[in-house]
């Protein structure tokens, strides 16, 4: 049989292996047990088979939309040199912000001298905060860069933080929320986890520089609950985005003529024939695969459903898959693939957990 390849093509066969180099997080193994069939005491009639129940593998797919360039803030963030704020301003910010301390903390002398370097900065942040939209996705390819908005909320926040100290509370509150503002569109409209964890980060940040300006009585239960339903929901839509690049995989595999919706490059195109002739050349159950991440995307979501510091079920499934046995032939390309670019995503929860811990102290 064909080998499956082992070097730069799987690496580049989906976006999701990069986020599981980055993201990391399987925990341990949890699959979930089917409750066994209730017994009747009368006897069966048997002339009547029910079909057992056709799982429908493309009911959690969702399809990307993308957003008009004039209301994208993605295109006036992309347009800020990523060296623009200099290291030891950085390094200052990461200091003043690390475990997010007392507003006292912060010196006002040397946030006023940062600030006075960066008025381009942040009037961007202006600009960009009141769009309608920032979108920053995997059908765009390498035409978004994340790296500025590392920066610019603790940037945004010690603004925040010079007009509360100068008296000028309400001007202090508005701009913390632009900084939520920009966190809640990063969130809402990206399809993967790398924009989602930016985007909570620049949430978090918001919400530290909200709470240590603010002399009001804090959010109510309701709006609390709201931000709190809209985070996970966000979280949910990010692993249907990528179950549905993983689903495209497979059947771009069985089928060249079903192109997946993203941006394929030459080598991922080229791992993908390395598959597909794998593929011809021993058993391949596309539905079986299909199946195993549906079944993966199943567990992710309940996890998103459970409280803050639950146990979260490992959602990776157990195929047999052994790496080493390439004598296998059963479906050996369906399980190297699944095993190759799925992970377990548990750490992400952990992260909104922060989030949501900074919503509920408002």
């Amino acid at each position: 049989m064909a080998q499956i390849p082992k070097s730069h093509g799987i690496r580049s066969l989906l976006v999701v292996i990069v986020i599981l180099l980055l993201i990391g997080g399987a925990v341990w193994f949890f699959l979930q047990k089917k409750s066994s069939p209730s017994v009747q005491n009368e006897p069966v009639v048997t002339n009547n088979v029910q079909a057992p129940k056709v799982v429908n593998l493309d009911d959690l797919k969702i399809s990307y939309v993308v957003v008009p360039a004039d209301q994208n803030s993605a295109s006036i963030f992309n347009a800020i040199p990523s060296n623009i704020i200099a290291k030891e301003d950085i390094d200052l910010m990461t200091k003043y912000f690390n475990n997010y301390p007392p507003i006292s903390y912060i010196s006002l002398a040397e946030s006023k001298k940062i600030l006075t370097k960066y008025p381009s900065v942040l009037a961007s942040f202006e600009l960009g905060a009141g769009k309608q939209y920032y979108q920053c996705s995997v059908p765009m390819g390498d035409n978004c860069y994340l790296n500025v908005l590392r920066y610019i909320p603790n940037l945004a926040a010690l603004n925040s933080f010079v007009l509360f100290k100068e008296g000028k509370v309400a001007d202090a509150q508005d701009y913390a929320q632009k900084i939520i503002k920009l966190g809640q569109m990063v969130t809402a409209q990206t399809d993967d986890v790398i924009n989602l964890l930016v985007g909570w980060i620049i949430q978090r940040t918001g919400y530290y520089a909200l709470h240590e300006t603010k002399p009001i009585s804090g959010l109510s239960i309701d709006d609390k609950n709201t931000l709190l339903k809209n985070l996970r929901e966000e979280q949910k839509k990010v692993f249907q985005f990528m179950y549905t690049r993983q689903i495209e995989s497979v059947d771009y595999i069985t089928d060249i003529n079903k192109k997946p919706s993203g941006v394929i490059d030459k080598d991922t195109e080229d791992t993908f024939n390395e598959y597909r002739k794998a593929a011809n050349n021993t058993t391949w159950k596309p539905d079986i695969v299909k199946k195993w991440f549906n079944d993966s995307l199943k567990i992710e979501l309940s996890n998103i459903d459970l409280p803050c510091s639950s146990v979260y079920k490992d959602s990776k499934i157990d195929t047999g898959f052994n790496p080493k046995d390439t004598s296998q032939t059963d479906n050996f390309v369906g399980k190297t693939l699944y095993s190759i670019t799925y992970g377990s995503f548990n750490t992400l929860s952990t992260k909104r957990c922060e989030v949501e811990g900074m919503i509920n102290n408002l």
